[in-house]
């Protein structure tokens, strides 16, 4: 008998707390802008940190490999809803310029989803 006492319990707390919990998310949503409830804005900076990432702990013999097999990953992870094209990027590589106040990569970003067409460069620096 105590321990149907105790499932029933349980389950009635549990209900509980899902509907004060139910109750309480619409006052912690948070308002913001357009332009950041967009899945675009989060991707461009996420693949922006990527490539600052990879090009920090690369030197000037593995950047250029390391920097491809990323964009091939990249490519392959994006999944169907998106369409990304890095537009030549390898191609800007500079390792001269590694440690000073000119750019080590100019990153440019085509990302094609369904309800937007966006393009961004980044000059990223090492």
């Amino acid at each position: 008998m105590k321990a149907q006492m105790f499932i029933i319990t349980m389950v009635f707390l549990v209900g509980l707390v899902f509907t004060v919990q139910q109750i309480l998310l619409q006052y912690v949503f948070l308002d913001l802008p357009a332009q950041f409830q967009r899945d675009d804005f989060y991707l461009m900076q996420n693949i922006r940190d990527a490539f600052n990432q990879t090009l920090q702990v690369s030197n000037c013999a593995s950047a250029p490999a390391n920097l491809g097999e990323l964009a091939d990953f990249m490519k392959q992870q994006i999944g169907s809803k998106y369409v990304i094209d890095l537009e030549n990027t390898l191609s800007t590589l500079n390792c001269t310029s590694f440690g000073t106040n000119n750019p080590s990569l100019i990153l440019k970003i085509h990302l094609i989803g369904p309800d937007t067409d966006t393009r961004n460069a980044f000059n990223l620096y090492k």
